[in-house]
């Protein structure tokens, strides 16, 4: 009956021996397949922050362009209300230029008039002045 146990104990050693080697083999397979995860997860997370990065460079892209186009839009009526501003100037100096020569005009005829009107004075003057001498 000793044999027996012996033997039986033997048997049970050989078991708990192969138990361990296999627990030993799952554990050694599950650290690397924690390392392979961890390994995933870190391209991951590094793979998020690329994205969030980018897609903050493109947010700041966005708002860099919106006000560009916003600063150009401002621009644009700056240079609008600059040329309408020229054409009215050009206009009432055109105005003032036209008036100008209408009273150089009249001025001139007025000149002209008496011109002519101080020659018949000075006509009949010495006219006058012949019938008396």
């Amino acid at each position: 009956k000793a044999k027996g146990n012996e033997s039986y104990m033997q048997q049970l050693s050989q078991r708990l021996h192969r138990t361990e080697a296999k627990t030993k083999e799952q554990q050694k397979r599950l650290a690397q397949d924690v390392q392979s995860l961890e390994s995933k997860l870190k391209e991951l997370e590094s793979k998020l922050m690329d994205d969030t990065t980018q897609r903050d460079s493109v947010s700041s892209l966005k708002q860099k362009a919106h006000d560009d186009a916003r600063e150009s839009a401002d621009e644009i009526k700056r240079i609008q209300v600059s040329i309408v501003e020229h054409q009215l100037r050009k206009k009432a100096n055109e105005e003032s230029l036209t008036k100008a020569k209408k009273e150089n005009q009249d001025l001139a005829k007025g000149a002209t008039s008496s011109i002519a009107t101080l020659q018949r004075m000075r006509g009949s003057t010495l006219c006058d002045n012949g019938a008396s001498i």
